[in-house]
């Protein structure tokens, strides 16, 4: 997000749940934002921040499960070298 003029992460003091980390944006400006596609004009203040999202920590485990309830299997997961994110495609069972 450093390409975002303006704004940087900012690290948050709360959580969610127990499983969530929120991520916030901050603004390094007073400054004026148009978004046209939502016909959307917003000032923020320096130091506010915007919500942007919650991110979920899951094991290997917890992901079977979740697609297992909703009606789906692990058809294929890739892991990066460390084994701290792994990316799961699913297919319906």
């Amino acid at each position: 997000m450093d390409d975002i003029p303006g704004h940087s992460i900012c690290a948050v003091a709360c959580t969610i749940s127990a499983a969530a980390v929120p991520s916030m944006l901050e603004s390094t400006q007073e400054q004026d934002v148009t978004i046209e596609q939502a016909e959307l004009d917003l000032h923020f203040m320096r130091c506010e921040t915007i919500h942007s999202e919650n991110s979920y920590k899951f094991t290997d485990q917890g992901v079977r499960t979740l697609l297992k309830d909703a009606g789906f299997q692990t058809a294929r997961t890739w892991k990066d070298s460390r084994n701290w994110y792994t990316v799961t495609l699913a297919r319906l069972r």
